[in-house]
Order: structure tokens, then C-alpha cells, then sequence
């Protein structure tokens, strides 16, 4: 009932039918394959952020645009998933969270929305590992700035292998600033995954 009164929309063209069409998804750049920043054991994007790739994310980020989520969230999964195995803990999937601003103001928070898309894919639990300390926000900052990248505290002690999920990796600083505090919180294994990544 409810699709009938929302249908699904294209994030992109806005076309019925699903939230990324056919279409729009040949227009999107598969991201080329990065070393891992440091602090990383993996870290995987699924696109390159240029083109088709800026007005999708803006579309999530800044539009809440959501009907593209779940088939993002499968996407990003499957550059991930021969990580589980039986014969190692199980990972667990948080995200690097947006400032308690943001997320108030956008009412959501997009790095978290994806990182359940991914676990729900995957079979895994996510949970909140990780809460932002207030300070600038990364969008609009030169590149000098973002590699001040900002700060997290943990919100316990972290399980022992964590695929951390962001939106978009420009200079690594926002991965690397997460990666170290669960790292110090008891993490001994850290996985990043994120949607698109600056060339």
C-alpha cells in the first residue's frame, strides 16, 4: 500500500520503478582499487567520486534521497564479502558518524544508513561503536584542512574485527581518525568500505 502513495523513485533521474534505474547505473564509475590507509587491514570503494557519483551522494547526504540505499548497501557488500569466515570473530559493522549537528538538522545520518544496508546484506550485526566529538565539518574544507581530520571517542570497548563504513573517502583522515580510536578502544582488526572515494 504504502509504494502505491511513495512509489520508488530513481535517486538520479527520479523514474519510477527502483531507486537507482538501469540507466543512471551506467553512468557510475567503478572505483579503481587503492591502497588501504594506514591503520586499515582492507579498504574497499565501490565508485569513483566524479560525474553521476557527486549528484548521487549529494542526492543521500543532503536531499535525503533514500531509495537507493538498499541497493548500495548490497553493492558495497559484495566487495566485502569474502571477509567473514567461520574460523575468526565475527565482524562487526559500524560507521564513522556525522556530527550530533548534522544528524539533527538532517535528520539522519547517510554513513550509518549505508553501514545497515551492508550488514543487513551481509548477515552482521551494526552497531553505534563511535561517536563524533564536536568540531568543523569535513565538506567545503580545503584538502590541508580535512587532513586534520576530525575527532571520535568510542562508546565502549570494541569488538575485535570492525568493517567501518563511510560515505566518501577523500583524504583518508576521517577513516584514519575512526580506525585509530577503535584500534585504542580494543579492535584489532579494522575493514573500511566506502561508497565512492576521490581520485
Amino acid at each position: 500500500m504504502l509504494s502505491l502513495l511513495l512509489p520508488r523513485r530513481c535517486v538520479l533521474c527520479r523514474s519510477e520503478g527502483t531507486g537507482l534505474c538501469a540507466v543512471c547505473i551506467t553512468t557510475l564509475v567503478a572505483a579503481p582499487e587503492m591502497a588501504a590507509p594506514p591503520g586499515f587491514d582492507t579498504c574497499s570503494s565501490l565508485l569513483s567520486y566524479t560525474g553521476a557519483t557527486k549528484e548521487l551522494v549529494a542526492a543521500l547526504k543532503f536531499h535525503n534521497h533514500r531509495d537507493a540505499v538498499g541497493v548500495l548497501g548490497f553493492a558495497m557488500s559484495q566487495l566485502v564479502d569474502g571477509l567473514e569466515t567461520l574460523e575468526r570473530p565475527a565482524l562487526t559493522v559500524t560507521w564513522a558518524p556525522t556530527s550530533a549537528n548534522r544528524k539533527a538538522k538532517r535528520g539522519f545520518d547517510q554513513s550509518e544508513l549505508l553501514a545497515r544496508a551492508v550488514a543487513a546484506s551481509l548477515g552482521l550485526r551494526a552497531c553505534k561503536l563511535l561517536r563524533r566529538v564536536a568540531g568543523q565539518a569535513q565538506t567545503g574544507h580545503s584538502r590541508a584542512e580535512r587532513l586534520l581530520g576530525p575527532q571520535f571517542l568510542a562508546t565502549g570497548r570494541s569488538p575485535q574485527r570492525v568493517l567501518l563504513v563511510d560515505d566518501v573517502r577523500t583524504t583518508g583522515a576521517t577513516l584514519c581518525a575512526a580506525a585509530d580510536t577503535l584500534i585504542e578502544s580494543g579492535t584489532g582488526s579494522v575493514h573500511g568500505l566506502t561508497l565512492a572515494v576521490t581520485l
